[in-house]
């Protein structure tokens, strides 16, 4: 489930991808966007493929943000606690620039058997404030599952 903050003229609207797509496209029906194209805000190729995947039968063309011709995109530091507050930050800075409806969606790691503390939250790649390579993290992840037993994603 992807959770989406959507910038529209200023107004949020937050939702849950996989149920609320018809409250979306309602929701921008009601404001006249043109619903045959919308921008992700992502710089992410494999959520920007997958988001094309799944609004594609529904009619909607995906458009990534770096895809946009003549726009220089500036990085968006993410310094939210939770995906929906990174999506925000994210969706506001993209329509601040293009002036059009974007949407942006970030994602969290969380486990049900590990104390909050070093949860990996919005925080997947970074320990410590080092930001892991791939085999740091499988290193890092397969230290917490023998220390804390089987760790379950939520």
């Amino acid at each position: 489930m992807y959770k989406i903050t959507i910038n529209i003229k200023s107004v949020i609207l937050k939702i849950c991808f996989h149920n609320n797509i018809i409250l979306y496209m309602e929701f921008l029906k009601l404001r006249g966007a043109n619903m045959k194209r919308i921008i992700f805000g992502t710089g992410n190729t494999a959520k920007l493929s997958a988001m094309k995947k799944c609004l594609l039968p529904l009619g909607i063309e995906v458009v990534g943000i770096y895809e946009l011709e003549n726009i220089e995109v500036p990085k968006v530091i993410e310094t939210g606690n939770t995906p929906l507050e990174n999506a925000r930050q994210k969706a506001i800075a993209y329509y601040k620039l293009l002036k059009r409806p974007v949407f942006s969606c970030d994602d969290g790691l969380y486990f049900e058997n590990l104390p909050d503390e070093i949860q990996p939250k919005v925080h997947v790649r970074t320990v410590n404030g080092k930001y892991l390579s791939d085999d740091e993290m499988i290193e890092y992840y397969s230290s917490l599952a023998k220390k804390y037993g089987d760790i379950i994603a939520r």
